[in-house]
């Protein structure tokens, strides 16, 4: 006889700012008149991208916030990595021409799940959300991971202003900035554990 109980991994593993343990980012511009940059502030959970061209060439910034979990379950299981955060970006073309573009991605490990995107590659001014105000965002990511097992949950946004080919005269900008609120590592189903 054996009876089987239903032991759940109940404990979701919140981290919130200013015990943020992971921040990093990068800048590359192709030339002087071209500029990009990044901010990262794991007190207040704050980071911020910004990217620009005059002329030709690109500009490309990433800034990202996130923490290392660890696994203390007993079996293999399936996890949602949710991201809470507030979000708004800046897209600017001038009537020059030029491409700007933001991208929030949600990286966990070694792999990238883009969350959102937004490419202004016309003349005008795109904020988002409209209001140019912070909007609060919610997402999650459903992963398997193993008993032990680190798993590194990051926010990233990243910034491009490049010169569509041919344009040597390009002009144009994409800044964006993301406010961690918290980061949590979510069970998403019961364990099994026999006991003879």
């Amino acid at each position: 006889m054996f009876i089987i109980l239903m032991i759940l991994d109940a404990r979701t593993l919140i981290i919130r700012p200013p015990k943020l343990t992971v921040a990093e980012g990068s800048a590359d511009s192709s030339s002087p008149a071209n500029s990009a940059t990044h901010e990262e502030d794991a007190t207040s959970g704050q980071i911020k991208v910004s990217a620009s061209v005059t002329g030709a060439g690109r500009g490309q910034a990433t800034s990202l916030l996130g923490h290392e979990f660890e696994v203390k379950a007993r079996k293999p299981g399936r996890y949602y990595v949710v991201g809470v955060y507030d979000y708004r970006s800046r897209l600017n073309v001038a009537p020059s021409g030029g491409q700007a573009k933001i991208m929030v991605e949600l990286r966990i490990n070694r792999k990238t799940k883009t969350i959102a995107q937004a490419t202004q590659n016309s003349s005008g001014n795109k904020l988002n959300p409209p209001s140019g105000e912070f909007v609060s965002i919610t997402k999650k990511h459903l992963i398997s991971l193993q008993p032990g097992q680190q798993c590194k949950a990051s926010l990233a946004v990243t910034a491009v202003a490049e010169g569509t080919q041919g344009n040597e005269n390009a002009n144009c900008l994409a800044e964006a900035t993301l406010k961690v609120k918290e980061i949590q590592l979510k069970p998403s189903v019961f364990n099994l554990l026999v006991i003879y």
